[in-house]
């Protein structure tokens, strides 16, 4: 892609590196086999239920008797036209679906890193972190809607980098696709405040101080936001609206129940009473949200994890605190893509510390590749800081002389 190109002017290998990733994420589908989850079954269902109605969603939500139900309308649908068009073939398809996306998300995740930073070191670290990641990769056999998403999601996470970088482009195109988002899965609810959140910083003033207190902001609305929800979690018939009610019911009785990671009883609280308790059992899920794993993961888990977690967070966290010293290096553009990546990963957090931290941190997936790209950018400003990691980045990618700008 022209615009992909670091500051020496090379073009980034994008379409390269996404046949690349094809055939490694193909390879281990292939050598896993498509797997049946605990929720495939209830979505063949549901497809079926729509197939038989002649694609007449109305009819399924008010058979559901939940109208969250539209919130799977677009998976249940993909389902459903794969299983008319391929029959029994219909996993296979599914499973070529989710690695198409997952090679897709790889190869734009690398070119923004290069494009935010000006740095090929950044695409090649941004990458790097991406093979590494288990918890992307153990979906791309998965009969699930989270390979799919995550491109959907990343994507829209792109065209919003691109009009922070490009700011004279147009908003509608964005949330437009927020919106239809929404319909793939439940947590794509959360697209819709991350579009705002960038759309926000694209209308103030690009100055470090606006910029921390809109941090700052965030964090306050999204506390806000926790404990009043924990407080509807108390009395889940308080919930005024037909829609969602009966999902009320059920995180109400998660939280009464203790519950901080699903189904993993060493991390629950005990039966909450009083504000506090439940605030207690909110703030626990947000911590539990970043963790690595659980104590049951086996050693070589663990080692996945932390091979991937460890450089994630450190690297992550020193480009935030460059950017908060205002020592980034990146121009304004790029600094605000990464506010806007900081942004998703903290509304994502607050949403699922409010609602449910899933066994095997499924949920989270949304905010890895915003993750990698922080830590990808957290290399390249490093490089240019320590001289040992410049010449690793000199090897990577000739890095851009000091004190120039990024090409956009």
């Amino acid at each position: 892609m022209a615009g992909d190109a670091a500051s020496d002017g090379r073009p980034w290998p994008t379409l390269r590196l996404f046949l690349l990733l094809v055939a490694l994420f193909g390879l281990y589908a292939g050598l896993c086999g498509p797997t049946v989850a605990g929720d495939t079954g209830e979505y063949v269902q549901w497809a079926d239920r729509l197939t038989a109605s002649g694609f007449d969603y109305f009819k399924i939500v008010r058979a559901h008797g939940e109208p969250l139900a539209a919130t799977y309308a677009l998976f249940v649908s993909l389902v459903a036209c794969l299983r008319l068009v391929a029959g029994d073939g219909w996993a296979a398809c599914l499973v070529a679906l989710n690695v198409l996306s997952l090679a897709g998300v790889g190869a734009l995740l690398s070119s923004l890193a290069v494009r935010v930073s000006g740095e090929r070191s950044a695409g090649w670290a941004a990458l790097s972190l991406y093979l590494l990641c288990h918890d992307v990769r153990q979906w791309a056999p998965e009969l699930l809607s989270d390979s799919v998403f995550l491109l959907i999601a990343f994507y829209v996470f792109r065209m919003e980098a691109g009009r922070l970088l490009a700011p004279a482009r147009g908003w509608t195109a964005v949330f437009a696709a927020s919106a239809a988002a929404s319909l793939f899965r439940p947590t794509g609810i959360v697209l819709f405040p991350v579009t705002a959140w960038s759309w926000l910083l694209s209308r103030t003033p690009r100055s470090q101080r606006s910029r921390a207190l809109a941090l700052l902001g965030l964090c306050a609305a999204g506390l806000i936001a926790s404990g009043l929800f924990a407080l509807l979690a108390m009395d889940p018939a308080s919930w005024p609206f037909a829609a969602g009610a009966k999902a009320m019911r059920e995180i109400g009785r998660s939280y009464a129940e203790g519950v901080v990671v699903w189904d993993r009883p060493e991390t629950y609280h005990a039966p909450p009473h009083g504000p506090f308790a439940y605030w207690a059992v909110a703030a626990d899920r947000f911590r539990w949200f970043f963790s690595p794993g659980a104590s049951a993961f086996s050693p070589s888990h663990w080692l996945a994890q932390i091979a991937f977690f460890g450089p994630a967070y450190g690297l992550a966290l020193f480009l935030l605190f460059r950017l908060a010293t205002g020592r980034s290096g990146l121009d304004k553009g790029g600094r605000d893509v990464c506010n806007a990546a900081l942004g998703a990963i903290l509304l994502y957090a607050f949403f699922h510390a409010i609602v449910q931290v899933d066994y095997g941190w499924r949920y989270r997936i949304p905010i890895l590749p915003h993750l990698i790209l922080l830590a990808a950018c957290g290399f390249a400003v490093a490089a240019r800081a320590a001289p040992k990691l410049r010449g690793f980045s000199q090897f990577l990618g000739r890095p851009r002389a000091a004190g120039s700008a990024p090409a956009h």
